[in-house]
Parts: structure tokens; C-alpha cells; sequence
């Protein structure tokens, strides 16, 4: 868990645990009992989608519609650690060793867009990004850990034309598929899933993070459409 580097790009994953894990998977499971469940057009064995109360895709953020404070406690501090760790990744070493630093950016973001999925047998993800956003993330609600790994594609394989960048393709990376964990990721990677082969039926939380910063607006304009 924590920061990990694929491709020469930072990956991020975190595990809820002990109270903090139930009191998450309490809320999130309310929250999803509410909601409609509708299976994804854009390809004909994508997974099921929430909507919203007029039966759209993608329309607001459905943790803060539903309050959704521990988790949304849990994933400032998951952003916070991992733009944390990208900059102390940025400093280098000193003596051998690397060197620690406060923030020195300030981490004032936004959800954009927060949805459940649930992918039944032989469902999956087809290959996509979220590309208007900075980060992407997941957390899985209830998974096996054999229903379909996520799929994270090296940016590598756009110049694998160039002999130097051919060396450093790399294979797709995973976030770890258990109950509890967190991932996060930059929002333009390509990612799918694997086929869900089991007769299990994964249910996860996907988000999408905008700095404030970086956004064309500076302010979260997200229209709520829940209740």
C-alpha cells in the first residue's frame, strides 16, 4: 500500500481497516441500497452504472448528495498522503536517503463525479480515461478479489516507436481487489477491467478529483441530482 511508481508514474493505494472500515462500509451500503442500478450502453457486456433520480449517467457527486462524511473523511487524507508523496518523490535523496517535506502546494480540490458500479458474471470495464479530471479512484465496497482486477495502461505504449521508450513500457498495473481498499491514480491513464469471471457480484465507489487550482471555474459547479 501507499505510493508506488509504474511506468514513471505515481499509483496510489490505501486499506480502511478495523472501525474506520465499518463505519465506511455501513454508509457506503446505505447510500447504494438507494440508488438505480443501470447497465452501461456504451458496450454490450459493460458493467451497471447508479444514476441519478432522472435515470442519467455520471450527473453530480453521490457522496456529497448522501453526506457521505467517513468516507469522505478517508479519501482527503488518502489525496492528501498521495500528493504528499509525489512531491517528497520530486525532492530526491540527501546522504543516501530520501528526503521528507512539508506541502508545498496547497490541496484544494473538488469531487466532480462520484458513482457506484456493479459488475456481475462476465461483466467488465471497457478501456476508458477520465481525462478532464486529475485524479480518478476507486474503492472497492465487496469484492472476492478474483471478480475482475482493475487495469491501469502505461502512457509508455503511445511512443513505443522510439527505442528509449520502448524500454520503458511497461505491463498494465492493478489496485489491490479487496474489501476496503482505496486507489488513485492521474485521471488521463486508460484503465479497464478484467472480466468478471466469478458468480460474484462486485460492487465498488468510482470518483473523479479536480483541483481547484487547475479547474477552468477555480469553484466545485457540480449540480447535485440525487434526492
Amino acid at each position: 500500500m501507499g505510493l508506488s511508481q509504474h511506468f514513471g508514474t505515481p499509483i496510489f493505494s490505501m486499506i480502511a481497516e478495523g472501525e474506520k472500515y465499518n463505519q465506511i462500509q455501513d454508509e457506503l451500503w446505505g447510500v447504494y441500497n438507494q440508488l438505480n442500478m443501470k447497465h452501461l450502453p456504451f458496450a454490450p457486456d459493460a458493467h451497471d452504472v447508479s444514476t441519478d433520480k432522472n435515470d442519467k449517467f455520471f450527473r453530480g457527486d453521490v457522496l456529497k448528495a448522501y453526506e457521505c462524511d467517513y468516507f469522505l473523511s478517508y479519501l482527503d487524507h488518502a489525496v492528501r498522503q498521495y500528493i504528499k508523496g509525489v512531491e517528497n518523490a520530486q525532492v530526491g535523496l540527501k546522504d543516501g536517503k530520501p528526503v521528507q517535506v512539508e506541502f508545498k502546494r496547497s490541496i484544494n480540490y473538488y469531487i466532480s463525479e462520484s458513482w457506484f458500479t456493479r459488475t456481475n458474471h462476465l461483466r467488465y470495464a471497457p478501456n476508458h480515461n477520465h481525462g478532464d479530471s486529475d485524479i480518478a479512484g476507486v474503492y472497492y465496497l465487496d469484492t472476492n478479489g478474483k471478480d475482475g482486477s482493475i487495469k491501469i495502461k502505461s502512457p509508455n505504449r503511445y511512443f513505443v516507436g522510439n527505442y528509449i521508450y520502448s524500454i520503458m513500457t511497461a505491463s498494465d498495473c492493478s489496485i489491490p481487489l479487496k474489501n476496503g481498499v482505496l486507489g488513485l491514480w492521474p485521471a488521463i491513464l486508460d484503465h479497464s477491467t478484467e472480466v468478471n469471471e466469478t458468480d460474484h457480484e462486485r460492487i465498488s465507489l468510482s470518483f473523479n478529483i479536480v483541483f481547484k487550482d487547475r479547474a477552468l471555474t477555480g469553484q466545485d459547479t457540480t449540480d447535485h441530482n440525487y434526492f
